[in-house]
């Protein structure tokens, strides 16, 4: 009796190693650069607003999704980064079976925590294939109801099954390994398969508030010192994420 209770003891061990041996994590590295259209970076003017293009185009930044178990973490790499960077602290994060989604912005020095249900993203699936970061990888769309420029591009790869892609952006069948949003471009540069769970948790610290409470906060701010993104011409803030 104890042989077969040992025995039953060491099976039920292997079967629980294996069970947790079959939850695959992924740990995903995006390159992040500004990508205008010509005609929109010849259309800022003044000399601060050429500036601020050229800075913003010569520089890189880098992010790393980590996904595992039905959640997801997106946040800034700043080992890789580079500091003069101006691009998005946007920490977000996803719970994809719960359905809710919590993002910690940082604007002015000061963070924000918006908790939210997760939005179901409109994507438009394409015929169009390429090949990016050596992956074939389809092209799906969200079109804009106010102005086809603002539209979001991404093309994924059912290559790796994850409904996961940068600032958020998910729902498609497969990795997001490209993203075209507002003129700035996600690119994925390197992807790790870990073979255990990893524990994924929502940011905490920031001051609660609302979507719109953030929008507005940063339309006010942005409009004292002289941006105002309702008017026609000039520089306009490109908020990131979805």
């Amino acid at each position: 009796m104890k042989a077969n209770k040992l025995l039953i003891t060491v099976l039920l061990q292997i079967v629980a190693s294996c069970a947790m041996g079959q939850v695959q994590s992924y740990r995903c590295t995006y390159e992040s650069k500004i990508n205008l259209p010509e005609d929109v970076s010849n259309s800022v003017g003044n000399d601060i607003g050429q500036m601020l293009m050229q800075a913003l185009s010569q520089n890189r930044t880098y992010y790393v999704l980590t996904y595992s178990d039905g959640k997801s973490l997106f946040e800034r790499d700043e080992k890789l980064s580079d500091e003069s960077m101006i691009t998005s602290n946007s920490t977000v994060y996803v719970d994809y079976k719960a359905g809710q989604q919590v993002t910690q912005e940082e604007f002015m020095s000061r963070k924000f925590l918006i908790s939210e249900p997760l939005q179901a993203s409109q994507w438009h699936l394409q015929n169009e294939q390429r090949n990016i970061a050596g992956r074939k990888c389809s092209k799906a769309i969200i079109v804009s109801e106010t102005n086809k420029t603002d539209s979001i591009v991404a093309w994924y790869s059912p290559e790796t099954p994850i409904p996961a892609g940068p600032m958020g952006y998910c729902g498609l069948p497969g990795l997001i390994v490209e993203l075209n949003m507002g003129g700035i471009l996600f690119t994925l540069t390197e992807i790790k398969v870990i073979d255990t769970p990893v524990e994924i948790k929502a940011p905490t610290k920031g001051k609660k508030v609302s979507r719109e409470e953030y929008v507005k906060l940063m339309d006010q701010k942005m409009k004292e010192y002289g941006v105002d993104n309702n008017s026609e011409g000039g520089i306009k803030v490109i908020q990131l994420g979805n």
